[in-house]
């Protein structure tokens, strides 16, 4: 029974204002990355795009996971050299804590440079 409660969606989808979606095929025939953005900032959660850190350093590297190995490559180095540009955070699943970061460009490589992170708890406590 069609309730009318799920929608699927396909390339590039606004749901709301400051939230999207963009196709990044290659790891999978599917991969979508969401964006979200505030005021000017932007995250963009990458999920399967990168699974290696090395994969920053050479986005030409494919693992057999990759579906289609060079739809992957061109999706990296694609994402990679639009997140070095633009500077927004990235949040790829199978990096290092605190899994948030940035891109920067080296020369013809990438380099991932994660946020900084700071445990304010103990600054909470009475």
């Amino acid at each position: 029974m069609d309730s009318g409660q799920v929608q699927t969606f396909e390339d590039a989808t606004e749901f709301f204002p400051g939230f999207r979606s963009e196709p990044a095929h290659g790891h999978t025939a599917g991969l979508t990355v969401y964006v979200l953005e505030n005021g000017g900032d932007e995250v963009m959660f990458w999920g399967d795009v990168v699974n290696i850190a090395v994969q920053v350093d050479d986005p030409d590297i494919s693992l057999r996971f990759d579906s289609d190995a060079a739809a992957a490559a061109a999706t990296r180095r694609r994402l990679l050299e639009d997140a070095a540009t633009q500077g927004y955070i990235v949040a790829p699943a199978h990096l290092p804590f605190p899994g948030l970061g940035h891109i920067r460009k080296d020369g013809h490589a990438y380099t991932w440079v994660p946020v900084d992170y700071l445990n304010n708890a103990q600054e909470k406590q009475p």
